[in-house]
């Protein structure tokens, strides 16, 4: 299976986010992109990576030196190379390392982006929440973007306090 190398995209990653404090070393992810993936796709996938780093203050931080199959790594694959159950738009499968993404490359971009950050926070380790949140369980129930309610449920699941996260200040 090949790759895209974003390597030198992953280094803006970090850049790009707005810092709030020091980064976890253990919330880092390395992004291993499949190159079954559109370039606006794979585009896509980086920039569901920057908004959950944005919406944690850096708190989870993602670049793109990952490896298939390496520690820490959160593998990005298409729906030919790895079957979801039928209905789903994606799905996350995290009983390993890696853990394995697979989206519908068929998927409209608004569809595409939504399921990619939905299935971003299942390998964060959240669960399915209410409407109005990225991790709504139903495409027309969920946020478009990243939201205080998906950082308060990652940070009960992390012990950090979400009324530092960026999202949560905002509001």
């Amino acid at each position: 299976m090949k790759y895209v190398p974003i390597a030198l995209v992953g280094l803006s990653l970090i850049a790009r986010c707005t810092i709030g404090f020091e980064p976890a070393p253990d919330k880092h992810y390395n992004l291993s992109i499949s190159v079954g993936f559109s370039p606006a796709q794979a585009d896509m996938i980086i920039d569901a990576a920057i908004e959950w780093q944005n919406a944690t203050g850096g708190y989870i931080t993602f670049d793109g030196a990952g490896q298939p199959g390496g520690a820490e790594t959160i593998e990005f694959m298409t729906e030919k190379e790895r079957q979801p159950d039928p209905g789903l738009y994606g799905e996350t499968w995290n009983e390993g390392v890696p853990s394995v993404i697979v989206v519908y490359t068929s998927l409209d971009d608004k569809l595409f982006r939504q399921s990619t950050l939905h299935e971003l926070g299942h390998a964060l380790g959240l669960q399915h929440a209410g409407a109005g949140t990225i991790m709504c369980h139903g495409a027309g129930c969920a946020s478009q973007h990243v939201t205080c309610k998906d950082v308060e449920q990652l940070c009960s699941v992390w012990g950090c306090d979400a009324s530092k996260m960026p999202v949560c200040a905002a509001k």
